[in-house]
């Protein structure tokens, strides 16, 4: 019971964390009046992490 309240809870600060960064993403793109990719809508999310590792090695 307590495992699967954990996993849920680490699941949705997860996402949560992701959309964060997606919304930072369409933000930076909407002042640079760039549109956003289709698979950037589904990998960052996801995969923010990695994301954020590539953003801070870009500048």
């Amino acid at each position: 019971m307590f495992a699967a309240l954990f996993l849920t809870s680490s699941a949705m600060a997860y996402l949560f964390s992701g959309s964060i960064c997606y919304l930072a993403l369409r933000a930076e793109k909407q002042r640079q009046g760039q549109p956003i990719p289709v698979l950037q809508k589904l990998e960052i999310p996801l995969f923010w992490p990695l994301w954020i590792a590539k953003e801070m090695t870009n500048k």
